[in-house]
């Protein structure tokens, strides 16, 4: 049986998925419990914007996939949910050089396509959690990247008009913020 849809637990699920690939692939330790807050989304031009320098103090790479309830919805860009992850430039360096040794770390186009292979791993993780709450096997869009910010923005649920934004601390230092905007189960 289905749970009823409550976004916090949705996106305390989600949080756990986090918490867990980040102990898991980049050996990482938080610091302290994450940070959920609820937000207000910014829409411009019927998407939804991703501006990462408003979460840390300088750079970070961007990385969102969208949730879609079948391949008609995908191919409408009709989301029911997108995930968006950031990280804080020095950290997003240093877990790829923990993680993938022998990369050209002085191309950004290498540490961009590690932030998006994470977040992409926190969708996948998720999408399966969510049969609890009554979602079907959903589709995933490909990997949407950019430094600093996702000038076009990214598709989202036009039914929700707040996010979930949850920040994650190692050694006392926010390194990396994740938002989720999703809708019920159709």
């Amino acid at each position: 049986m289905a749970e009823k849809f409550d976004a916090q637990v949705i996106a305390a699920k989600l949080m756990g998925s986090v918490q867990d690939l980040m102990e898991k692939t980049c050996k990482s330790k938080l610091s302290e419990k994450p940070v959920m807050e609820t937000k207000e989304i910014i829409e411009y031009g019927s998407r939804m914007r991703v501006l990462g320098l408003s979460k840390f103090d300088g750079p970070c790479y961007v990385a969102a996939v969208n949730l879609y309830l079948n391949q008609k919805k995908s191919e409408d860009k009709d989301a029911c949910g997108v995930i968006v992850s950031y990280w804080e430039q020095e950290t997003a360096e240093g877990f790829v050089r923990a993680l993938q040794k022998g990369l050209d770390l002085e191309d950004p186009d290498v540490i961009l396509d590690s932030c998006g292979e994470f977040c992409n791993s926190i969708a996948g993780q998720f999408k399966n959690e969510l049969a609890a709450f009554g979602y079907p096997e959903l589709n995933l869009s490909t990997i949407i990247k950019a430094r600093n910010e996702i000038d076009e923005g990214v598709d989202f649920p036009f039914s929700e008009g707040e996010y979930c934004e949850l920040s994650f601390k190692v050694k006392n230092k926010k390194v990396v913020v994740v938002s989720l905007v999703m809708a019920p189960p159709a």
